[in-house]
Order: C-alpha cells, then structure tokens, then sequence
C-alpha cells in the first residue's frame, strides 16, 4: 500500500472523519433549529463559518466523540 493510501489509525482516515464532519454538522444544525421552532414557534436559520447549513461546532463535537 503507498503512503497516501495508508490509514493513521487502524480503520480510520481522513475520508470518514471528514464525512462525520458532515453528517455531525448537519444533524446538530438541524436539531437545533426543530429545537428552536417548538420553543418559540417560527423558523430561524443560523448561519456558521461554513457557508450553508453546516455548524463547525457540531462537526467537531461529532467526530471527537466518534
């Protein structure tokens, strides 16, 4: 197996923890809004660094506890 293709942990590599990135960003933005709605009852739409419906701060929780 080359260099670039090599895992730093056994059966984790960038490709999946960016991937949890995504899925962790998604979701915890998406709870927090539902969150919000039933709260206060009107939508809201919060906004990162990242462009889009992506919370870094979700992202990183999620693949820290992964």
């Amino acid at each position: 197996m080359t260099e670039l293709g090599k895992a730093f942990a056994k059966k984790l590599c960038f490709s999946k923890f960016f991937v949890c990135f995504l899925v962790g960003s998604l979701l915890g933005s998406l709870q927090e809004e539902i969150l919000y709605f039933f709260q206060h009852g009107k939508w809201t739409i919060r906004h990162d660094l990242i462009y889009g419906q992506f919370s870094s701060l979700y992202g990183f929780g999620f693949v820290f506890f992964y």
